[in-house]
């Protein structure tokens, strides 16, 4: 996987990070040599959070503004994230899956359900800096990850593609009742897969998502064949 460091202001405006620290406008081209491409997508968070300025032709701008920020300054200003270039096809997300995560859910705890950058789904807690992922492995072995992120900040982890609403402790969202509610999990399962093939198309990460939003309207058999669509045209 390889990362790149983009600026949008709106749906023509964007901007890629270069490895000298200019930045280039970007339409539907692929990467060059002079784009700054990072690795782990760890990396890409000091470049991404916190109140910054770019410069584009001389003008400056402000970009993630923090604090009260009036409605034409947030028009004017410039948001930073990372982008995802795969070199590899992810997994198509699953169903039974997806079952077994909610199953092993601890519903003591706040819990929010993810897509990773590799396709599977998984559960994860928090607490300060300490993030913990409960995964299943592809043969079905589960395995939890826990790995320290400073001044961790769930809306701008790199690790996750796509991310549901919080599963508040207590409320049986999660554990082995939850994962006999088929109509709970027909919704998230259907309300993430949308958000993963917009992922796919786009390379956008931490797509956040709380409803059929991403769905474009598409019943879950017709989500899943464009999904795999789509994973196709990926190296």
């Amino acid at each position: 996987m390889r990362f790149t460091i983009e600026a949008q202001k709106n749906i023509l405006d964007r901007f890629r990070l270069q490895t000298d620290n200019s930045w280039r406008e970007i339409q539907k081209e692929g990467l060059r040599d002079t784009d700054l491409l990072l690795s782990d997508p760890l990396d890409t968070i000091e470049y991404c959070v916190g109140e910054q300025t770019i410069t584009l032709d001389g003008k400056t701008y402000r970009a993630n503004p923090q604090g009260t920020v009036s409605m034409g300054e947030l028009i004017n200003s410039f948001h930073i994230t990372p982008r995802l270039h795969r070199l590899t096809k992810p997994r198509i997300p699953d169903k039974t899956t997806l079952v077994r995560v909610i199953q092993n859910g601890d519903d003591s705890h706040h819990n929010v359900l993810v897509i990773d950058l590799y396709g599977e789904f998984g559960l994860k807690t928090w607490e300060d800096d300490t993030v913990k992922t409960f995964y299943l492995r592809p043969q079905g072995e589960p395995i939890l990850q826990e790995i320290t992120i400073p001044d961790y900040d769930l809306r701008k982890d790199p690790t996750i593609a796509v991310r549901g609403e919080t599963f508040g402790a207590g409320n049986d969202y999660v554990g082995r009742e939850a994962s006999f509610d088929q109509d709970h999990i027909d919704l998230e399962f259907h309300c993430l897969l949308g958000a993963w093939h917009h992922h796919l198309k786009t390379g956008e990460l931490n797509i956040y998502v709380e409803s059929p939003e991403y769905t474009g309207g598409l019943n879950e058999s017709e989500l899943l064949h464009q999904v795999r669509l789509e994973t196709e045209k990926l190296r």
